[in-house]
């Protein structure tokens, strides 16, 4: 059986989340703690469904 580091889908999202990351590390002081945490939390939160 292989882990699950090797799946394709595993590396993909794990990818999108260093970007989103990385992207919102540069944004400007008065979206960094509103927009910025809103999208970390909403790339990292796996028990939502919608």
């Amino acid at each position: 059986m292989a882990m699950y580091e090797t799946l394709p889908v595993y590396k993909d999202v794990y990818a999108l989340i260093l970007l989103v990351y990385e992207v919102t590390k540069e944004f400007p002081r008065e979206y960094k703690y509103t927009l910025g945490q809103d999208m970390k939390r909403d790339v990292t939160d796996w028990s939502r469904s919608e």
